[in-house]
C-alpha cells in the first residue's frame, strides 16, 4: 500500500504495524508519496495502546532537511523573561497546581560546544485553576561574570573561557560552574541544582537566583578528575609497554579561582530527613559529602573486597537513596580528556555495564568528618546506563533498582561539524534524502552539538540486590519487542510524594528520542558497530508509560516529524494524596517543533492525561516569544518556599575562598586575575541585591 507523508505517521495507516511506533518512510521523488515498510510489532500488540493520530502539518522536506526539529539547538530569549501562557489547543485543566521547573544549557557560542554546555537556563511554570504563567532566566554566578568581562575585554585563547565539549574552561580561571542539569526541590524549601562538573548550589525558587553554595572548596571538596595516562592521551596508538605516565588532569586547574570538582548531576535528597548526599571523586579516591541542617560531612569510601579506596572510573551521574543505604552508580558517561583537549573526534567506547557502590547510611552517620566507611560494589552486566532509580523502602533487607538501559548509546558524544552521517543508515527508510557531505557544510549544520542516536534498542531492567552478600538475587527485563519504543531514554518522571524519596511506584514515564539518521555520525557507528542493530525505518520520538510490574510499555504517544520532547514531568491533580495512585495527574513536556530558524517560536508545553497518553495532549500552552534551549531534567514542587532562614548558608566568596586564592600564579602583566575577579564579584553582588 502507499500512504502520504501525512498519513505515514498514523498508526492505522500502516497495515500490520501492531503497536507501530510510526515512522517516516522513504519519499518518492515523482509523487511525494511514501511506501509503507515493515512495522514494529509486539506479542502484546492487542493490549498496548498508542495514539492513532494525524500530525500537525509539517514543513516541506525542502525546508526541513531531516526529522529533528531546528528548535532543539537554538534559543531566542533574553537573560530574563516572563509572561502569561496562552492556550493554543485544547482546554487547560482547572485542577493543575504547583510549579514546574525545567533546566537546560544556554551556550556561549556553538564552537566546540555540546547541547549540554552553557549557562543554566531555568524556566518555571506556575499553575493556577485559570492560567499558567512563565518565568525564565539565565543563572548568574561569579564565574559567569568573569566570562562576561573576558569577552568584553576581547580576551581569547587558552586564558579565556572556551568550550571544550562538555565543559567550558579557562587555564587562568578554571572551569565554569553551570548547575544546568537537574533541579531537585528540597523538602524544607529551596531548589537544588546539580551538574557533573561542579558543586551543587541551592537557588531561591521564586527569584531563581543562587541562595547558597555547599561548603568551602578548600576544606570540604577535593579537586580533580579520574586519572588519565598522559602518554596515552597524547598518543592513543602507543604500545602498552610505553604507557603508565598517569596524571590527574584536573589538578592542572587546582589553583585556579574556579577549580574542577567532579560530582554528580543528580544529588540524592531524603525527602523525610532533608539530607543531601553528593559524591566527590578524583583519581585517588571517592567521597560522599552529606549536607544537612547540622552542616557538611565528608567520608571516604573503602572497597570492602579490595580494602583499597573505592574509585569511580567513568562518571557518577546519579546517586540514589533507600532508607538505610546510599548508592553511587559508576555509569556510562565517559568524558574523554583527549577529545576535550586534543582531538574532538576521538572516541572511547562506553562501558557496557554499571557498577553500583553501596554504602550504609548509619556508617556515614557514625564516621567522623574525613573518616572512612566501607562500600560494596555490585556490577550490573546487562548493559550500560546513565540513570537509575531506587525504591526507598527496603524489603527483607534487599534493595530494588529500576534501570533504563541505554544500550549502544554514547551520551557523551556530540555531533561535530566535521562529522558525516553513517553510510549504514542509508538503508534506514526515511522521508528525507540521505545527507551528503559534512554536517557543518550543509543544511544539517543546526545539528552541531546535539547528542547522537543509539545504534540499537534500549530496555528497562529491574534488579533486586542483597547488599550484605553484594550480589543480584533477582533480575527482570523488558521485552525485546518493546526495544523500538525504548530506543533512547534520556529522561524519566513518576508520581512524586513529598514524603517519599524513591520511586516505589508502578508506572514510569519516559520521553524517547527515537532514531534519526542525521543523529548518527560515522565515527560513532564505527565505534559501536559490533552492537549495531539499526531499525528498518526511522523511529519517531515518543512519550511512553512503562509498567514496572508487567515490565512492558503499556501506553504511548508518538510524535510527528519535526517534534521532539524534552524532559517529562508528573504534575499531580489538586487534592492528590498518598492513596490517589501514580496515574492521578498530568504529564507535562516541553515540545520543540519547527519554526526556530524563521524566528517563529514554536516551543510549547503539552499537557497529557497520565492515565491516557494515547489520546494525545489535552492542552498545548504557548507564548509568542518563547523559544528556549533543549531542556534536560525537570521537577515539580507544590510551592515556592525558599530555603529556611536557619539553614546553613555559604556565600560565593566563602565557597570559592576569595580571600585565600592565589591571584599571582599568572603574572598580572599577562592577565590581571585579581582585578577581573574583584570586578566579577562586585557585579555578582550588585546583581543579587537588585533581584532580592
Amino acid at each position: 500500500m502507499t500512504v502520504t507523508r501525512r498519513e505515514a505517521f498514523s498508526v492505522s495507516a500502516l497495515a500490520g504495524v501492531g503497536i507501530a511506533a510510526a515512522r517516516a518512510l522513504p519519499a518518492t521523488a515523482a509523487t511525494g508519496k511514501t511506501t509503507a515498510a515493515g512495522g514494529l510489532t509486539s506479542p502484546h500488540a492487542s493490549t498496548l495502546s498508542t495514539n492513532e493520530r494525524r500530525p500537525q502539518e509539517d514543513l516541506p522536506v525542502s525546508v526541513r532537511p531531516a526529522s529533528t526539529p531546528f528548535s532543539v539547538t537554538n534559543e531566542s530569549l533574553p537573560f530574563d523573561f516572563s509572561g502569561e501562557m496562552q492556550v493554543k489547543e485544547g482546554v487547560f485543566p482547572a485542577d493543575m497546581t504547583g510549579h514546574l521547573f525545567l533546566v537546560g544549557a544556554a551556550p556561549r557560542g556553538r564552537k566546540n560546544a555540546s547541547i549540554f554546555t552553557g549557562d543554566a537556563r531555568i524556566t518555571r511554570i506556575d499553575f493556577s485553576p485559570t492560567r499558567a504563567s512563565l518565568t525564565t532566566r539565565r543563572l548568574r554566578t561569579p564565574c559567569s561574570f568573569v566570562d562576561d568581562i573576558l569577552s568584553e575585554r576581547g580576551r581569547n585563547g587558552f586564558l579565556a573561557f572556551q568550550n571544550y565539549g562538555f565543559a567550558r574552561m579557562s587555564f587562568a580561571f578554571g572551569t565554569r560552574y553551570f548547575g544546568n542539569t537537574a533541579p531537585v526541590p528540597l523538602p524544607g524549601g529551596g531548589l537544588l541544582l546539580g551538574y557533573d562538573g561542579c558543586t551543587p548550589m541551592v537557588i531561591d525558587p521564586l527569584t531563581l537566583d543562587v541562595d547558597t553554595y555547599m561548603g568551602r572548596l578548600g576544606t570540604d571538596w577535593k579537586t580533580g578528575w579520574p586519572r588519565v595516562d598522559a602518554l596515552a592521551m597524547l598518543f592513543p596508538e602507543l604500545p602498552e609497554f610505553f604507557r603508565g605516565l598517569n596524571i590527574d588532569a584536573g589538578q592542572l586547574l587546582k589553583f585556579a579561582p574556579f577549580p574542577l570538582i567532579t560530582t554528580t548531576a543528580h544529588p540524592a535528597v531524603d525527602m523525610q530527613s532533608g539530607e543531601v548526599f553528593v559524591p566527590n571523586f578524583n583519581a585517588d579516591d571517592t567521597r560522599i559529602v552529606r549536607w544537612s541542617r547540622s552542616g557538611l560531612k565528608s567520608v571516604r569510601l573503602i572497597d570492602q573486597e579490595t580494602r583499597m579506596p573505592a574509585l569511580i572510573k567513568f562518571s557518577c551521574h546519579q546517586v540514589c537513596l533507600s532508607r538505610n543505604h546510599v548508592v553511587l552508580a559508576d555509569c556510562a558517561f565517559v568524558t574523554e580528556q583527549r577529545q576535550m583537549m586534543i582531538d574532538s573526534s576521538y572516541i572511547e567506547n562506553q562501558p557496557d555495564y554499571v557498577d553500583l557502590h553501596i554504602v550504609r547510611r548509619d556508617a556515614v552517620e557514625s564516621a567522623s568528618d574525613g573518616g572512612d566507611v566501607p562500600s560494596i560494589r555490585v556490577r550490573i552486566t546487562a548493559a550500560e546506563a546513565v540513570h537509575f532509580l531506587m525504591d526507598y523502602e527496603e524489603k527483607d533487607g534487599l534493595l530494588s533498582f529500576t534501570i533504563p538501559h541505554t544500550a549502544g548509546s554514547d551520551a557523551s558524544e556530540r555531533i561535530l561539524p566535521s562529522d558525516r552521517i553513517a553510510k549504514e543508515t542509508s538503508r534506514v527508510a526515511s522521508a528525507y534524502p540521505f545527507p551528503q557531505g559534512r554536517i557543518g557544510d550543509g543544511p544539517l549544520s543546526y545539528m552541531q552539538g546535539y547528542f547522537t542516536s543509539s545504534v540499537c534498542g534500549g530496555f528497562v531492567g529491574r534488579y533486586v540486590v542483597d547488599p550484605h552478600a553484594g550480589k543480584i538475587v533477582e533480575e527482570r527485563r523488558s521485552s525485546p519487542e518493546d526495544a523500538k519504543l525504548l530506543w533512547t531514554l534520556p529522561f524519566v518522571t513518576f508520581a512524586h510524594s513529598e514524603k517519599t524519596t524513591g520511586p516505589s511506584v508502578r508506572h514510569l514515564f519516559f520521553n524517547q528520542t527515537g532514531f534519526a539518521r542525521e543523529a548518527l555520525p560515522q565515527r560513532v557507528y564505527d565505534a559501536y558497530e559490533k552492537r549495531a542493530r539499526l531499525p528498518d525505518a526511522e523511529i519517531p520520538a515518543s512519550l511512553v508509560r512503562f509498567d514496572t510490574h508487567l515490565m512492558r510499555v503499556t501506553d504511548a504517544y508518538l510524535f510527528a516529524p519535526g517534534e521532539q520532547a524534552g524532559s517529562p514531568t508528573f504534575v499531580p491533580r489538586a487534592g492528590h494524596g498518598d492513596n490517589s495512585g501514580d496515574l492521578d495527574g498530568y504529564i507535562v513536556a516541553l515540545v520543540f517543533t519547527d519554526g526556530g530558524t524563521s524566528g517563529k517560536a514554536n516551543d510549547s508545553f503539552w499537557i497529557f492525561d497520565a492515565a491516557d497518553l494515547k489520546k494525545g495532549p489535552i492542552c498545548k500552552l504557548v507564548h509568542a516569544a518563547f523559544n528556549t534551549v533543549y531542556t534536560m531534567h525537570s521537577a515539580w514542587a507544590p510551592d515556592l518556599k525558599p530555603l529556611p532562614a536557619d539553614a546553613p548558608r555559604v556565600s560565593a566568596e566563602e565557597h570559592f575562598g576569595l580571600d585565600n586564592q592565589r591571584y599571582d600564579w599568572i603574572p598580572p602583566i599577562i592577565l590581571p586575575v585579581r582585578e577581573i575577579l574583584e570586578e566579577a564579584y562586585a557585579r555578582f553582588n550588585e546583581f543579587r541585591s537588585r533581584s532580592v
